[in-house]
């Protein structure tokens, strides 16, 4: 079972030094789609020429943030390099996408209709903080991989989105003493979940350990990955 692997998993082994070299090579493009309510502007990068791309990760900021805050510590080349196709959104009310936010029950329809004017099929998704509520509702979707939540808001009273078998990785900094336990404690009931608690971070974990926090990330989408039957 997934749990049982995701309870027993070393996720903290160190990247290998050739793929922090090969981030060097990734190219940030940015890019606009258009979508139902939206012109979105999105970062997009690829693993760098010659090297096979397995598969989609889709990067959702936090509050007071935008697209550009993975571009930080390499966050998103380190992926890339790792050999997946990044796409990061700036959300609506956020960075250069056109048009205002969205009441929070309409944003799970914004990824969606994001992932269909991109032609995406199955991803991961990596949320950090209030970008959760974008992906609670589609737990349990076929074309959701795994998901990575940062000290994910809004984990409470969550409904059917509890009892989704979607492997769900909760991280967190130490230095977060509010919503990251918290929220880490709210979804330890998805029957497929594990908190990992980065040491010398912050709410912002991705930003305050990031070396651990793409080691953590790149090990727990090829666990899954490995488990899947496709």
């Amino acid at each position: 079972m997934v749990s049982s692997l995701l309870s027993s998993a070393d996720l903290t082994s160190p990247i290998p030094e050739n793929t922090r070299r090969l981030a060097e090579k990734v190219i940030i493009r940015r890019e606009y789609v258009d979508t139902e309510c939206h012109r979105v502007f999105y970062l997009e990068t690829l693993p760098p020429t010659g090297h096979y791309t397995k598969g989609i990760i889709l990067l959702l900021h936090g509050q007071s943030f935008t697209s550009s805050t993975w571009t930080e510590h390499n966050n998103i080349s380190i992926l890339a390099a790792s050999g997946y196709r990044c796409i990061a959104p700036d959300l609506p009310g956020s960075g250069k996408t056109d048009g205002e936010s969205i009441e929070i029950e309409d944003r799970p329809n914004f990824i969606v209709s994001l992932k269909d004017s991109l032609c995406l099929k199955e991803m991961v998704i990596i949320c950090a903080s209030m970008a959760a509520p974008y992906v609670f509702p589609l737990l349990g979707s076929s074309w959701i991989q795994c998901v990575i939540g940062i000290a994910p808001s809004h984990s409470h009273n969550l409904g059917d989105s509890l009892r989704a078998r979607t492997p769900f990785l909760i991280v967190y900094g130490e230095k977060d003493t509010s919503l990251g336990p918290t929220s880490a404690s709210n979804l330890s009931v998805l029957p497929n979940s594990r908190s990992i608690r980065l040491p010398s971070a912050g709410h912002a974990a991705y930003l305050g350990n990031p070396i651990l926090f793409q080691s953590i990330a790149i090990n727990f989408i090829e666990l899954i990955r490995s488990y899947s039957p496709n």
